[in-house]
């Protein structure tokens, strides 16, 4: 994942620090929130989910966190979400034993 801050040029690009890039991981889609990022993809051949919460630089991830559910595996997805300043993420989520349910 690359950033920038808002009034640098365009050239100012820079990998996120905090979430390296990783072979085995493929990133779906980030959901940008006031002060997090929500994070949807594959790791390992399952679908993933990571909270990481932003620094005040804006470019520094002070916490990563692999969200856990009780089922595994399970597919999880990035459901509707449209508040920008909150610290709820709406998923998708359904596994072997769960139906699917948000």
């Amino acid at each position: 994942i690359l950033c920038r801050p808002v009034a640098e040029a365009a050239a100012a690009w820079q990998p996120l620090e905090g979430f390296a890039y990783d072979a085995k991981r493929y990133v779906t889609r980030v959901l940008c929130l006031k002060d997090h990022l929500a994070v949807f993809g594959r790791q390992d051949g399952f679908t993933k989910m990571w909270v990481l919460a932003m620094g005040e630089q804006g470019h520094v991830v002070e916490k990563c966190t692999e969200v856990a559910f009780e089922a595994f595996p399970c597919t999880v997805q990035c459901s509707v979400n449209k508040l920008f300043d909150t610290h709820t993420v709406r998923v998708g989520y359904q596994s072997l034993v769960d139906p699917e349910s948000v």
